[in-house]
């Protein structure tokens, strides 16, 4: 692997449990949206997102808790947002419902941001806003076969 140091990560011997919590949480009703973080990241994650619910959101991660740890290494907010890392999930639930989820994944968790009527996401990070209307993204997703 060019650029990396040639290490396969490790499995997660956390993460069953993890997805049965995650599984039993969405069994609730009280989370309308989850999906993975895979290709792309966080950014790609949520703008799947919006346009299969035909929504806008807005991803702050100046205000969210960001520069934290994974894997013993920093985080900047580049790699929050398109880092490909495995284990991770983007979920849509009301405001009020964030310590629930917290207690019932029994793990922090990071609000990223909102759900918005107006069909745009917009990335919010400290070296600057990117808007991109849902009709671009669309468009871009239907040229990549995604």
């Amino acid at each position: 692997l060019r650029g990396g140091n040639g290490v396969v990560p490790a499995p997660d011997p956390d993460a069953p449990n993890r997805y049965r919590r995650l599984h039993a949480a969405l069994m609730t009703g009280r989370i309308a949206a989850c999906h993975d973080v895979s290709e792309g990241g966080v950014a790609v994650a949520v703008a799947e997102m919006a346009i299969g619910g035909r929504l806008g959101a807005t991803v702050d991660l100046t205000t969210a808790q960001t520069g934290g740890r994974a894997g013993g290494r920093d985080v900047d907010q580049v790699t929050m947002l398109f880092g490909e890392s495995t284990g991770r999930f983007v979920c849509e639930l009301a405001d009020a419902d964030v310590p629930w989820l917290v207690e019932q994944l029994a793990e922090p968790v990071l609000v990223l941001g909102r759900v918005t009527v107006e069909q745009e996401l917009c990335f919010t990070t400290a070296v600057g806003r990117q808007l991109v209307t849902l009709a671009v993204a669309t468009a871009a997703f239907s040229r990549v076969g995604t």
